[in-house]
C-alpha cells in the first residue's frame, strides 16, 4: 500500500510540474526550432527571423502578434489583469505610394515602425500585420473602467502627434496621420481573431473622421 502511496504521489508531482513547463514567458514564442538541425544556428536565426518578424520594418508580425497575445490573455485569466491592443491604418497611404512611389511609400512604414516603437513601453509590442496596418499590444495592466480609458487615450494620441510629424523623404517632405481603433480584455470572446476584430472595428469608425482614436463599442 506504501509503494502504490508513493507512485500516486509522484505521478501527481511530476504532472504538475510538466503542467507548469508548459506556460510560455512573457513575450517568448511557444514555438521553438528543434533543438538538433542540420542548419547552422546563423541559418536558424534568419528563418526565425523570417517566421516571426516583418521584412521591411523589423517589427514583430501577425504570428508573434498572435502568440504573445494568446499568452497576455492565459495570463489575464490567472490574474484578473487587463490589456488592450490598439489597431492603427495609416491615412490615404496609397496617395503617398501613387504620388512618390513606393520607395517613398517603405520609407514612411519604416519611419512609423520607429515612432511607434519610441511611443510605447518596453515590454509592449508594436507588430506590423499587413500593408499600413500596425497593431500595439499593451498587456498586464492594473487599470480598469474610466482610468484605464484616459491612459489608453493618452497613449493613442501621443501615437497620433508622433505618426503626424513630417517625414523627409529624398526629394520632398511629406505628412501622414493615422487611425487607431482600441478594445481591451477580457472580453466576451477572449480570442486572438475577436479581439483583432473589435480594435479593426473601432478603427474604422475612427477612420471616417481621420486622425483620431476611437473605443470599440459593443451593439446593444
Amino acid at each position: 500500500m506504501q509503494k502504490i502511496q508513493e507512485k500516486t504521489e509522484k505521478e501527481s508531482t511530476t504532472h504538475r510540474e510538466n503542467k507548469k513547463s508548459l506556460l510560455p514567458e512573457p513575450n517568448t514564442p511557444t514555438i521553438s526550432p528543434p533543438k538538433e538541425s542540420p542548419l547552422s544556428a546563423e541559418q536558424l536565426k534568419k528563418l526565425f527571423q523570417l517566421a516571426y518578424y516583418d521584412d521591411l520594418t523589423g517589427l514583430p508580425n501577425r504570428v508573434l502578434l498572435r502568440d504573445r497575445l494568446e499568452q497576455a490573455l492565459a495570463r489575464a485569466e490567472r490574474s484578473g489583469a487587463t490589456g488592450t491592443i490598439l489597431y492603427l491604418d495609416l491615412d490615404n497611404f496609397k496617395s503617398v505610394n501613387d504620388s512618390f512611389g513606393h520607395q517613398a511609400g517603405d520609407r514612411v512604414l519604416k519611419e512609423t515602425a520607429t515612432r511607434l516603437k519610441a511611443c510605447i513601453r518596453p515590454q509592449d509590442t508594436a507588430a506590423r500585420i499587413g500593408g499600413d496596418e500596425f497593431v500595439i499590444l499593451i498587456a498586464d495592466l492594473a487599470e480598469s473602467g474610466e482610468v484605464l480609458r484616459k491612459f489608453l487615450s493618452g497613449i493613442a494620441q501621443r501615437i497620433l502627434t508622433a505618426i503626424a510629424q513630417p517625414i523627409d523623404l529624398e526629394q520632398s517632405g511629406i505628412t501622414i496621420t493615422a487611425s487607431i481603433g482600441i478594445a481591451t480584455y477580457p472580453a466576451k470572446a477572449n480570442t486572438f481573431e475577436h479581439i483583432l476584430y473589435t480594435a479593426d472595428t473601432a478603427m474604422y469608425q475612427a477612420k471616417r473622421q481621420g486622425n483620431t482614436f476611437d473605443f470599440w463599442r459593443e451593439k446593444r
